[in-house]
């Protein structure tokens, strides 16, 4: 990439509350910093400044064009006075570019001698920056966070590997990847699958298969049968001591793995793209869920499918109505109470209950 074709975008928070002079001062401020790092000789992309914000609409407005300004690789963000975090929320998440936070001040010394009202309503950066990096960590969003006075050459070398960062991301939005290994190992492996994955259509196509089994399965009443088929499901034997009270409702089967002793009682739901370990001798209630797929929480990213692996180790009892998230793991001899939601990993020997999950006490022990 040419870093003289592409450019990174100063957008700088206010508010105004101070009036129009403060306005006025902002945008001379912001000037002249972006100035001071375009002529510092240490920055390898131009900075421009796309003047100040002072309401939710403008900080909008501004992130959605830089989504669309092809120059533009990424946005360098400060809070001039205290700006509002809250309008910042939807612009932010609809920024889809790199962003670095700048937690800077105007001024590198504080001018004690001549302080006043003014001047303290004008600077308040780090008030503002503070808020702004508080409403960001809410958000969970992704950013690169440079604290330090804009004219410190630390700080701008600091710039300077968050710019060829940002460059490298641009770049490789039009990069042509092969990629290698089947959807179905690479879910194994937890991977995320987008949701512009070329070869996606074959977890649908998997599923509908699946269900073909299903019907049969369901339709039975012979646990000879039953057994048989669930094994056609999971691509795996079915041990004669484990035992399937129909219905069971599952996406694609391949990724599950079931013990030895196990009773799985009527109305359960396996989604299992990212895989279900059940140990020998577990006792799983009636209605219950082991969900091992779901989705990222960026609204961006919404449609694309998110895997965890669920490990149900030896002798766990889960109770009717129960929900198992993705990635869980629930430990040895442990039990899971009827309704509960398990969003983290259950100790061995340990009873939890509730939504979310929490531990209640230990299993009681036979001497």
């Amino acid at each position: 990439m040419n870093f003289k074709e592409v450019e990174v975008w100063f957008v700088t928070g206010a508010q105004l509350l101070y009036g129009g002079n403060a306005v006025i001062w902002v945008d001379a401020h912001s000037n002249e910093i972006v100035k001071g790092l375009n002529e510092s000789g240490a920055l390898p992309v131009k900075v421009v400044y796309k003047g100040t914000v002072n309401l939710a609409q403008e900080v909008a407005d501004t992130f959605r064009a830089a989504n669309n300004d092809p120059k533009c690789i990424g946005v360098i963000t400060w809070m001039h006075t205290f700006s509002p975090a809250k309008m910042w929320i939807h612009g932010l998440m609809d920024y889809k570019k790199p962003l670095l936070h700048l937690h800077t001040q105007f001024n590198k010394e504080i001018p004690f001698d001549k302080i006043d009202m003014d001047f303290m309503n004008l600077n308040q950066s780090a008030h503002g920056d503070r808020e702004f990096g508080h409403i960001m960590s809410r958000m969970r969003k992704n950013r690169k966070v440079v604290a330090g006075h804009w004219t410190d050459g630390k700080v701008q070398n600091k710039i300077a590997v968050w710019m060829r960062v940002a460059a490298a991301w641009a770049d490789a939005q039009d990069m042509r990847i092969i990629r290698f290994g089947d959807i179905f190992e690479r879910l194994r492996q937890g991977e995320t699958i987008p949701a512009d994955d070329p070869e996606r259509y074959k977890m649908r196509e998997a599923s509908y298969a699946t269900k073909k089994l299903l019907v049969r399965l369901n339709d039975s009443d012979d646990p000879v049968e039953i057994r048989e088929v669930l094994g056609q499901i999971t691509g795996s034997r079915i041990d004669e001591s484990t035992a399937l009270f129909t219905p069971l409702y599952i996406n694609y089967g391949k990724h599950t793995r079931i013990g030895k002793n196990v009773f799985i009682n009527f109305g359960c739901t396996f989604l299992d793209l990212g895989g279900i370990t059940i140990e020998d001798d577990v006792l799983i209630g009636p209605n219950v869920s082991l969900l091992s797929e779901g989705h990222p929480e960026f609204p961006q990213e919404r449609h694309s499918l998110k895997v965890g692996h669920i490990h149900i180790k030896r002798n766990v009892w889960i109770g009717a109505g129960a929900i198992i998230l993705s990635g869980v793991t629930i430990g040895e001899n442990s039990i899971v109470a009827a309704g509960a939601v398990v969003t983290g990993d259950v100790p061995a020997n340990s009873i939890v209950a509730g939504v979310p999950a929490k531990l209640v006490r230990s299993v009681k022990m036979n001497n």
